[in-house]
């Protein structure tokens, strides 16, 4: 009975371990309802039936890995993030269970052979291993969280750790014979173990915070366009009601011309007048945010002639901001592959049935363009900082259930993205 008290106090520090692993390491929260706890009890009746059933080390390791990315569907992850987390779980448990047989090995001076469920002292061990577990998981919280307020560390430490790493594997291959390998071996693990946690922390703060400042940067960007498109606005206003005044002024004059007679001044009067009343480029479809996008790119493009066709979008599930978004981008590229055309042209259709919508830019090309890991190759300076729009408009119209997709024929090119107005799908993180 009290093997089995044992198995399940080890079981839920294994739950432990991957409740921080994945929440802490990954930052993957927990999923909201019943899922995760329901998820937990398997795991739990699961791992304790198969270790008191059927306990052999290679096969419990995988069923124990199987588990684990099963638990962590309860957390709002990725595969990669559940697999590592399986896999940090299991060397965990590994790198515990060897220093807790070194420990009675040196202590008691005991083979480790000798530590089977039959002892009396077996449950002890199981119970020891358990809370090694949950020490191991914070102390590895610890370290990254060290780490991320310290990047300049983090390079060298790594390094460091890659060295004591190889000394420890020739120190293994030497004294293998001895069978003395178990201290190296452990600590092997024990190095692979911090250095995975480190690498990952490092390329998901890396990542995060490159999201971050492209987010920040296109938000800055997107409320200068506003307020330009809104002081455009209070600016046509002001416009407006000043030539209602000089029309009232000029029919007045023109009267008084038409009374003289003189005819040459009346045309000179309505010539200037009509110049005077000129149109400007200021787009109004009643999005403001994309007002805002629209209007920015015509004023800082005026040799660009754009005819756009874009009806008054309803919809429900798609933000506007990432609407907004998505046409900031598309012209962004369109205006680029203008650069070099005699007669550029950038022509923009938005049609919407029912929920689907779709999203055409055309622009004129004279090369054609590449595309490499899923984004175009930018023929700006510097082009490995540059073609990340398609990339960020692929992930809107995937997050709307939709694809995107390009041609370039006859020396045009055409973007085509295609969204539902249906709730969004939650994309893993990159």
């Amino acid at each position: 009975m009290l093997n089995q008290f044992a198995y399940v106090i080890i079981s839920l520090s294994e739950l432990f371990v991957t409740h921080r692993a994945i929440t802490r390491l990954f930052d993957c929260p927990r999923k909201k309802g019943f899922t995760p706890y329901i998820l937990y009890a398997v795991y739990l009746l699961l791992s304790v039936t198969q270790v008191l059933t059927l306990y052999f080390f290679h096969f419990t390791m995988i069923v124990s890995v199987v588990l684990t990315y099963f638990v962590c569907i309860g957390y709002e992850s990725n595969f990669s993030s559940r697999i590592l987390t399986a896999l940090i779980k299991v060397s965990t448990g590994i790198v515990c269970e060897g220093c807790v047989d070194l420990i009675i090995v040196i202590v008691f001076n005991m083979n480790s052979a000798e530590i089977v469920p039959d002892k009396w002292y077996f449950p002890f061990t199981v119970i020891l291993t358990a809370g090694c577990k949950v020490l191991i998981i914070l102390i590895l919280e610890k370290i990254v969280s060290y780490y991320k307020s310290r990047t300049h560390l983090l390079y060298t430490s790594i390094v460091g750790m890659i060295a004591v790493l190889l000394i420890s594997i020739l120190y293994m291959i030497v004294t293998f014979a001895a069978t003395t390998y178990l201290p190296a071996a452990l600590i092997i693990i024990c190095l692979l173990l911090v250095t995975i946690s480190l690498c990952v922390g490092l390329l998901r703060d890396q990542v995060r915070v490159q999201k971050e400042r492209l987010r920040l940067d296109f938000l800055e960007k997107q409320n200068q366009d506003q307020v330009a498109h809104y002081t455009a606005l209070y600016d046509r206003n002001n416009e407006t009601h000043r030539l209602r005044h000089d029309l009232h002024n000029f029919l007045i004059s023109a009267e008084a011309l038409i009374e003289l007679g003189d005819i040459e001044k009346l045309k000179e009067h309505i010539e200037k007048q009509r110049e005077a009343v000129r149109p400007q480029k200021l787009t109004d479809t009643g999005n403001p945010l994309l007002d805002a996008v629209l209007s920015a790119k015509q004023h800082d493009s005026p040799e660009i002639d754009f005819q756009i066709l874009l009806p008054q979008l309803h919809c429900d599930q798609i933000d506007p901001m990432d609407t907004a978004m998505l046409l900031a981008a598309a012209l962004d590229n369109a205006v680029e592959g203008c650069a070099d055309s005699s007669e550029p042209y950038i022509h923009i259709r938005v049609e919407q049935k029912g929920s689907m919508i779709l999203v055409e830019i055309q622009n004129p090309t004279h090369n054609h363009p590449k595309e490499r890991l899923g984004r175009l190759v930018s023929t700006k300076p510097e082009p490995e900082k540059h073609g990340y729009g398609v990339l960020s408009m692929r992930r809107i119209a995937e997050r709307y259930s939709g694809n995107l997709t390009w041609s370039a024929e006859h020396g045009v090119f055409i973007l085509r993205v295609l969204m539902q107005d249906i709730p969004p799908v939650v994309l893993p993180q990159i």
